[in-house]
């Protein structure tokens, strides 16, 4: 499908649905921000009435409130994990991608393997990290070492070998969150399937398409710049983006089989 074809299949699917497209759209973002604001609510009463410093805040000094974020974190997650299936589902059987929206979590069985699912694909992602957070930390390493050594040259091409090996990892980083972004789909289309194996479908469907996925966000992206205009661009982002995922997993799924 090419890119105006999928604008106007999208814009035509919320005809008479754009309420419900807009709660769906909106859902997830706001019970993400609800679930942040809390901790800063918390953080700002401890501030004020003195009983936590804003340097024990920012550095990790206080144990409990480490332990409190990393606690809070978990809720979050568990609480959005419902709340962002439910959204991708509703616009899937929009699109006519799904005959009926479907119930995922109707066990705690059903809702635990959506735990175990998503959290290690965010374990993944974080994981992901680590070769970029590793040539920076070595990069700032030898650049200081440049300059209090005889042999500052040589630590100093070190630095900047560092920083171009730090260069390519957050460019392999963003690659591979981006295709992140293909896991409800598979998720949605299979709950049963193992995770690394989701991931690795993932990574294949979108390889070679990331810029037609980047395309349709920055197309609608500079629209939604205002804030107030927000509501009237989202629920057509989302369909897009769905409807792209959902028609690259079926290409590649027949390219596999064919």
């Amino acid at each position: 499908m090419y890119f105006r074809e999928l604008h106007t299949f999208a814009r035509t699917s919320l005809k008479g649905y754009y309420r419900p497209a807009l709660g769906a759209a909106l859902l997830p973002p706001l019970v993400w921000a609800v679930m942040r604001l809390f901790p800063a609510v918390i953080a700002g009463v401890l501030i004020t009435s003195g009983r936590m410093s804003p340097k024990a805040l920012f550095f990790g000094e206080n144990g409990l409130w480490v332990l409190f974020g990393l606690l809070w974190s978990l809720v979050s997650f568990t609480v959005l994990l419902p709340v962002t299936c439910g959204a991708w589902s509703w616009f899937s059987c929009r699109l006519g991608l799904e005959s009926r929206r479907r119930r995922f979590f109707t066990s705690v069985k059903a809702y635990g393997r959506g735990l175990y699912f998503f959290g290690t694909a965010a374990l993944l992602k974080w994981l992901a990290l680590l070769p970029a957070a590793a040539a920076v930390t070595f990069a700032a390493m030898a650049f200081q070492a440049s300059a209090g050594q005889d042999e500052g040259g040589l630590w100093l091409f070190a630095g900047v070998q560092g920083l171009a090996a730090a260069f390519w990892a957050v460019i392999g980083y963003v690659r591979f969150a981006v295709s992140l972004t293909a896991l409800p789909v598979l998720y949605l289309e299979n709950p049963r399937a193992p995770v690394l194996a989701s991931v690795r479908t993932a990574r294949k469907m979108l390889a070679g398409h990331y810029g037609t996925l980047a395309r349709i966000i920055l197309h609608r992206l500079p629209a939604m710049l205002p804030v107030v205009t927000v509501p009237f661009v989202l629920p057509y982002l989302c369909t897009e983006v769905t409807l792209f995922l959902q028609l690259r997993l079926r290409e590649y799924r027949a390219n596999v089989i064919g």
